[in-house]
């Protein structure tokens, strides 16, 4: 998995690129806003969840 920045992931949604966005905030961050398409996995479940993910 790759880090990204909020600007990297805002470029990259402009040029029209498919992303797989992982937002590991817990579920209260969450419902404060998010990415359109992103998949909410809290940080203390990544690790239990991992197996849910397209690996490509």
């Amino acid at each position: 998995m790759k880090q990204m920045t909020a600007k990297e992931v805002e470029e990259l949604l402009n040029q029209g690129k498919n992303l797989n966005i992982i937002d590991v905030r817990e579920v209260k961050e969450v419902a404060a806003g998010k990415i359109p398409g992103a998949v909410n996995i809290s940080l203390g479940l990544l690790e239990f969840r991992m197996h849910e993910l397209d690996k490509s």
